[in-house]
């Protein structure tokens, strides 16, 4: 049997009694230890083999038995703070390994953008501008067909996401949407649902799930930035929905018009709908594009204090709610951009992810029989994977304690904020990962020994 490979959990320790808390960010666990558990940590700074880290400690603490020791040290692995490393895939390198883009059995996702029509001009919308400057010629059913041919011969994905624009102004929706489901692969659509029609109602009878935006269910507050009449015209979807008994969730961006109000929000709709599955809230799309909708500073604290208060709070809809907030707010895992997801264009071209929608970030142009070419060959394609890979050591080079939590913020922002694929356009944005880093750690710790 292979031996195992440690290293110490990513985590924070704070002096507490004469011992110590160690809290766990990946999953916001809080780990009671002492001294010993100290050391067995800091002897994992760099990974050690198990039988090696015996040894050291036995060393140390002679008093203990071998068997006592291990007993401890499987303890920590089984709660967390020390990791085992497969010795097969083991690298003595602090940088994660990276995952070549073509040994990826599945995509996690492909969003197609069939059209750059909108009936919309939200304020805070992260491509209009682009669109309007390059409005680009869209395919028809068959073109489109051909396209996923190809691309799900090389791989399928795990979903498809159909998006814009508004994709209910695209004329042959309902074929592309049954190209998608001929695959067998599961399919979901991004609407702003003002679009009242016939034809928006067969739409929803065929999708997996239907992803709803609107902002608050105040609706003065969410026609300030989505348009005078939007509320009501989505309301009426959700309704027709639920109606239909079709699964749909709600993306709702985060402004400073509505962030104080976002937990009645949450708590307003999944009462109201048996099948709304979810309410994301998305802080990252409001962009440097309107500055005078972003929440300020001191909203941002305010509202994550009382969202991860909620993680811990005895109403089990607002927890479990806080808790699926609270990792939509950080970016623990790896941006798959440009590996195991990205975009396409309304004329084919292949683009790193749905946010990196540029005439820039165009990777190639797909014509039925070209994917495998594109993917694996494309310039821009592999500038993106390159920076997505550096951007957590640029973090970690400034000495952020934080670095291997957010691993460097949202590509996509960046670059439309500064032109360069680097991480936080500005200090705001790696404010507020830094400040719910730090919250996590004071609410669990207090909540772990009742002091909340």
């Amino acid at each position: 049997m292979m031996e195992k490979i440690l290293q110490q959990a990513h985590h924070y320790r704070m002096p507490l009694d004469g011992k110590y808390a160690f809290f766990l960010p990946k999953s916001l666990t809080v780990v009671d230890g002492d001294r010993d558990t100290a050391y067995i940590l800091d002897s994992c700074s760099i990974p050690v083999c198990y039988s090696t880290l015996v040894r050291r400690v036995s060393k140390v603490f002679p008093k203990h038995s071998e068997s006592e020791i291990q007993t401890q040290i499987d303890r920590m692995i089984s709660f967390g703070l020390l990791d085992e490393i497969s010795k097969a895939n083991f690298v003595n390198s602090k940088v994660l390994p990276q995952i070549p883009h073509s040994d990826i059995l599945h995509f996690n996702r492909i969003t197609v953008h069939v059209t750059d029509r909108c009936n919309l001009e939200c304020k805070y919308c992260y491509n209009k501008t682009e669109r309007i400057r390059h409005q680009r010629e869209e395919l028809n059913h068959n073109e489109w067909g051909n396209i996923f041919d190809d691309i799900f011969r090389y791989r399928k994905p795990r979903k498809v996401t159909i998006s814009g624009g508004e994709p209910l102004l695209y004329n042959d929706l309902e074929k592309v949407i049954h190209t998608v489901i001929n695959h067998n692969v599961p399919i979901e659509m991004i609407t702003n649902g003002t679009v009242l029609s016939d034809t928006a109602e067969r739409v929803y009878r065929l999708l997996d799930n239907v992803v709803i935006s609107i902002d608050s269910h105040i609706d003065t507050i969410n026609d300030i930035t989505r348009g005078n009449g939007t509320f009501s015209k989505a309301i009426a979807t959700m309704d027709l929905l639920e109606k239909l008994g079709r699964q749909f969730s709600i993306n709702t961006v985060i402004t400073k018009y509505n962030i104080d109000t976002i937990s009645e929000t949450v708590k307003y709709f999944m009462n109201k709908y048996n099948h709304l599955t979810n309410v994301l809230p998305l802080f990252q799309e409001s962009t440097h594009l309107a500055p005078d909708i972003l929440p300020t500073l001191f909203q941002m604290d305010k509202h994550t204090e009382c969202n991860l208060l909620a993680t811990i709070s005895d109403d089990l809809l607002a927890s479990r709610l806080a808790l699926a907030w609270s990792d939509s707010l950080s970016y623990r895992e790896a941006c798959t951009v440009a590996t195991k997801e990205f975009a396409l264009a309304a004329d084919g071209q292949v683009l790193p992810c749905r946010a990196l929608y540029f005439e820039s970030m165009n990777a190639g142009k797909l014509n039925g029989s070209n994917f495998a070419e594109v993917w694996e060959s494309s310039p821009v394609l592999q500038e993106v994977r390159d920076a997505n890979n550096k951007r957590s050591d640029i973090c970690r080079e400034t000495s952020c304690d934080f670095s291997s939590i957010c691993l460097g913020g949202c590509l996509a922002h960046s670059y439309s904020a500064t032109g360069k694929l680097a991480p936080y356009a500005d200090e705001n944005d790696c404010y507020r990962y830094k400040q719910e880093c730090m919250q996590k750690m004071h609410i669990k710790i207090k909540a772990k020994h009742h002091e909340l």
